[in-house]
């Protein structure tokens, strides 16, 4: 048996687009740019603090490495089932807490 936890948040009290509307979280679009411990994230396009292979579009879901800025993410096709990004200061990525919306399409 798998256990799942999910935590629901209130479409109004999230409107800004920091749920997940989805199950897969490849299809999260959201603004979130912090990490669970409140790091900002890596902008995707910079090789520093972190290098790192993302740096194809299509891995996107924002259509480019350019739009997806330092949101949290969960590469296309990398087999992530949590959004994440890469930090400063001692680790090299950390996930993003995002939430799925109340009336999210699971």
């Amino acid at each position: 048996m798998i256990n799942v936890n999910v935590n629901v948040c209130s479409v109004n009290e999230y409107s800004d687009g920091s749920c997940q509307e989805t199950f897969s979280s490849t299809s999260y679009n959201g603004d979130v740019r912090v990490s669970n411990n409140n790091k900002t994230c890596q902008q995707w396009s910079a090789q520093t603090p972190e290098s790192h292979k993302y740096t194809s579009n299509s891995m996107y879901v924002d259509g480019s490495v350019t739009a997806a800025e330092n949101k949290c993410r969960a590469h296309i096709n990398e087999g992530y089932e949590y959004l994440w990004c890469y930090v400063a200061g001692g680790v090299r990525w950390e996930s993003c807490g995002v939430p799925h919306c109340s009336n999210s399409k699971l």
